[in-house]
């Protein structure tokens, strides 16, 4: 997952139970949201139902957001320190999640707006798309290449 992740442009910044929360951070939206949306796709078509062991079987489902957020990290006692992201993203990407069953990469409309012109999804009553499928528009990114420094600008979230 980390992988599939990584060569996507997305930065896994937490571990969170059996979820992974992934940011992509950049200055052009459009570029985000189809990284995100990409990635969503590979990691359901990749990683759904894959046999991690004969008699364990993986479930993936994935929600993705848009919107800023905000990193912290906090703590200092006993020298315990915690990171963590808050704001609009991730409670798009929370609600997304919450309403995807096991296989489904549910999204919200604003990253729907987005992407629709290159992508299959079916609205859900919530108002949230489930996606079907996109076509990849972007190259991957090497694994080995260094990331960039955190700049601010455009933010997409991925919660698995």
């Amino acid at each position: 997952m980390i992988k599939i992740c990584s060569a996507s442009g997305g930065d896994v910044i937490k571990f969170a139970g059996d979820a992974l929360i992934v940011v992509w951070e950049g200055e052009c939206e459009h570029e985000l949201a189809h990284r995100a949306a990409e990635c969503a796709v590979e990691l359901r078509d990749g990683l759904h139902n894959a046999q991690m062991a004969p008699s364990i079987q993986l479930g993936l489902k994935v929600g993705v957001g848009v919107g800023s957020f905000s990193l912290f990290s906090v703590g200092g006692y006993g020298g315990h320190w915690e990171y963590f992201a808050a704001g609009p993203a991730l409670k798009e990407c929370f609600e997304a999640a919450e309403l995807a069953r096991s296989g489904d990469a549910v999204i919200s409309a604003a990253l729907w707006a987005e992407i629709a012109t290159s992508s299959i999804g079916f609205e859900l009553a919530s108002g949230h798309y489930r996606l079907g499928n996109t076509r990849q528009l972007l190259r991957k990114r090497s694994i080995q290449s260094p990331r960039p420094g955190r700049s601010g600008g455009a933010r997409k979230v991925i919660h698995r």
